[in-house]
């Protein structure tokens, strides 16, 4: 079997190192189809003898490389993984919209209540996780002084929450937050806000804190998310999900951070245990994989 994964590059990447290791006897290629010149011809040359296209990122605006897809008559995944889905809620119901992208594809996402908000546009779809963890899980005591880290990109800062961050900290002035992806902004921050830009040891980063943030105007389930509860930090989210606290505005934010760090002084907090062994166990590496794999071979 010979499997074409597409889409957003994080990604692509990730699953397909994660595929070769576990199933050597298949054939994986990640191909980044949407900025790569290159990759696009590549995937001209390998479309002829592949099984399954499978694109992390849907979409309903026309594309080639699933129009070529279909009419080839591969099989043709869509994994709704963020953004995706907003952009398809938004033309769903206009003229650029292609029905044949909601009919022939199979449907994924990585993200629980996006199953209900694809149904809302006439997409069925099922929870199919991307990210897993093993069972060599370790998790490291508290730093010596609480902090909260949270991921802001350079491209938005605006859209993952840098002004809901400035009003958090500048209310909890004696709590230091640091602040991966972003490496400069506009305005002045509090002294209290450490930009770090991107790092390549963000378990480290993790481990170095208590509390995580994430706060984008819209969010699939977060990898961040994930591995800061895998490694028993506690995470403010202002998604539902259901291993996190759920957040719906600033204040909110401050409240759990501020009792957290109250707990912390008076050395009653621990990791997060029993939330690290739900996630391990939700998310489960080797049966994530093999569900995808099942995808690939219905």
């Amino acid at each position: 079997m010979k499997v074409l994964i597409v889409g957003l590059p994080y990604f692509t990447k990730y699953l397909v190192n994660k595929l070769k290791a576990k199933y050597p006897q298949f054939t994986f290629i990640a191909l980044n189809t949407y900025y790569s010149k290159s990759d696009k011809l590549k995937f001209l040359l390998h479309i002829w003898n592949c099984d399954v296209i499978h694109s992390i990122n849907g979409s309903l605006e026309k594309s080639f490389v699933f129009d070529l897809s279909i009419l080839l008559h591969r099989k043709l995944i869509f994994h709704w993984v963020g953004s995706d889905l907003y952009r398809a809620v938004q033309i769903a119901n206009t003229p650029i919209s292609k029905p044949k992208y909601i009919k022939y594809p199979i449907h994924l996402t990585d993200t629980p209540w996006y199953v209900n908000e694809l149904s809302k546009i006439q997409i069925n779809s099922e929870f199919v996780p991307l990210k897993g963890f093993n069972k060599e899980q370790k998790i490291s005591d508290f730093p010596s002084t609480f902090s909260v880290l949270t991921y802001i990109g350079n491209s938005n800062p605006e859209f993952y929450g840098i002004n809901e961050l400035i009003i958090i900290a500048e209310c909890l002035s004696e709590v230091n937050f640091y602040v991966v992806g972003l490496e400069s902004y506009k305005k002045p921050l509090p002294s209290n806000i450490y930009l770090l830009g991107w790092v390549d040891n963000m378990q480290e980063k993790i481990e170095n804190s208590v509390v995580c943030l994430r706060m984008p105007k819209t969010d699939g389930l977060a990898f961040f998310v994930l591995e800061a509860l895998y490694f028993g930090r506690y995470v403010a989210y202002n998604q539902e999900f259901e291993s996190s606290e759920f957040c719906k505005n600033t204040q909110e934010f401050i409240n759990y951070i501020y009792k957290l760090k109250t707990e912390f002084d008076s050395k009653k907090l621990q990791p997060n245990y029993q939330i690290a062994a739900k996630i391990l166990n939700d998310f489960d590496e080797e049966i994530i994989l093999e569900n995808i794999i099942k995808q690939y071979l219905k």
